[in-house]
């Protein structure tokens, strides 16, 4: 069965790794709105839930909120970053001194289950298997000093946080993108995703945590290296070729390794080479099976089609789909592209070097340029008024927006979760 990818905000299958907290900044304004002040509301601290149960309300009048958010009630949360999501539930972290403490909260901003784990083990994907279940799938290094040895990674229902896999062990943390694990090497700054791995490098299948991909697992077009797990597809290069294969174990039917490909293409048609091919550090924004590839230039990113391996877009930094309108945003060094379902361009603009996607959701695009928020219409690209021209206060902008309505909200320090309960605020003064 075809395994749905997760919606999450600004990457695709979310990949938790970095537990400290966001720069505590806010834009300075909304275009065609009035000035917002920088500094946050210190009346309201972040909540440490520690219970399940109902998350506390948070009255944003004070606040410049999208008007896509208007009648929706809004909880604080206790997240420090964006969190992943998938099957109406969301998965966040804060940092604690040395703990990291996970909460699952549902659309209706009720708090569902919650885990506290060291630092070392915050290694996180939020994922779906070949059965429609949403999984949070998490590695745990406490169990060896080294650095190498004694990871596990275990899954756990996202609804109930019930174990649904493992533990099971695996060559290092999670690396990603998706359940790929190992130990980076080579690189000294960090977990850069497709880099050479120590600790025969594995990708895991969602179902069952079964070893789908790694150097016990060799292809058949020559040596195998991982380039990322990508909601079901374990994308890798073999030899001389990029290969796509099914991310289930019981794809294999024969019991005899390694699991089907899904197609094979030699890098040299596409003019790329095996040594410099990588998964980008971006993450695409959307549920399409798509992935984003670094080729070892400074040309950007190349968008690849899972399905078959066409290339659909190159000189990329990053990628985002409106799930209501269909249409795809592309964002490269200088520009923005619109293209439709059918993969027509809808419109293109150029862009200020300081632009960052933040969400795309309602067929709105939400971009950071500067120290300002500006708002677009996805399908013709006019600049579009999502915020009351008159309103004042703080800018709360949108990070994840998922096609179900519930919008997380930050104003650079504090997330907040715009859910899918009304707000009964304007009922009570009618």
């Amino acid at each position: 069965m075809k395994r749905a990818v997760v919606a999450a905000g600004l990457g695709g299958v979310l990949v938790l790794t970095a537990c400290t907290a966001p720069p505590a900044e806010s834009p300075e304004s909304a275009e065609s709105s009035a000035p917002a002040s920088m500094t946050s509301d210190a009346s309201v601290a972040p909540v440490s839930p520690t219970e399940v149960g109902p998350l506390p309300a948070v009255d944003v009048a004070p606040f410049r909120t999208p008007y896509a958010v208007s009648e929706q009630k809004v909880v604080e949360t206790a997240w420090q970053a964006a969190p992943a999501t998938a099957d109406g539930v969301f998965l966040g972290l804060a940092e604690h001194s040395e703990i990291v403490q996970l909460s699952a909260v549902s659309s209706a901003g009720e708090v569902l289950w919650v885990q506290e784990r060291a630092l070392v083990d915050a290694g996180c994907v939020v994922t779906v298997d070949g059965d429609g279940r949403a999984l949070a799938v998490l590695s745990d290094a406490g169990a060896s000093e080294s650095a190498s040895g004694g990871t596990t990674a275990t899954a756990y229902d996202l609804h109930t946080g019930a174990v649904v896999w493992g533990p099971v062990p695996v060559p290092g943390p999670l690396q990603g993108p998706g359940l790929v694990f190992g130990v980076a090497s080579g690189n000294e700054g960090g977990n850069s995703a497709g880099d050479s791995i120590n600790g025969d490098p594995v990708a895991l299948d969602a179902a069952t945590g079964e070893v789908v991909a790694g150097a016990s697992v060799q292809g058949v077009g020559g040596p195998v290296r991982i380039l990322g797990e990508y909601g079901g597809t374990v994308l890798l290069v073999e030899g001389a070729d990029l290969v796509a294969r099914s991310a289930s174990s019981s794809a294999n039917e024969a019991g005899t390794d390694p699991v089907p490909e899904r197609w094979r293409i030699a890098l040299a048609t596409l003019g790329w080479s095996a040594e410099e091919v990588r998964a980008a550090s971006a993450r695409p924004v959307t549920d399409a099976p798509v992935a984003l590839l670094d080729i070892g230039d400074d040309s950007g990113a190349s968008l690849v089609d899972l399905n078959n391996g066409a290339v659909l877009a190159q000189g990329l930094q990053t990628v985002a789909d409106d799930a209501i309108s269909g249409v795809r945003i592309l964002q490269s060094e200088t520009a923005l592209e619109a293209r439709g379902r059918d993969g027509e361009q809808l419109w293109s603009t150029t862009v200020a070097a300081d632009t960052t996607i933040l969400a795309v959701g309602g067929a709105l695009l939400y971009l950071r340029v500067g120290d300002a928020i500006r708002v677009h219409n996805v399908v013709t690209g006019d600049v579009a008024e999502a915020y009351d021209p008159a309103g004042a206060g703080i800018i709360l902008y949108p990070v994840v927006m998922v096609p179900t309505g519930e919008v997380v909200l930050t104003d650079g320090r504090r997330h907040l979760l715009a859910t899918s309960e009304h707000d009964g605020s304007s009922d009570a003064e009618g």
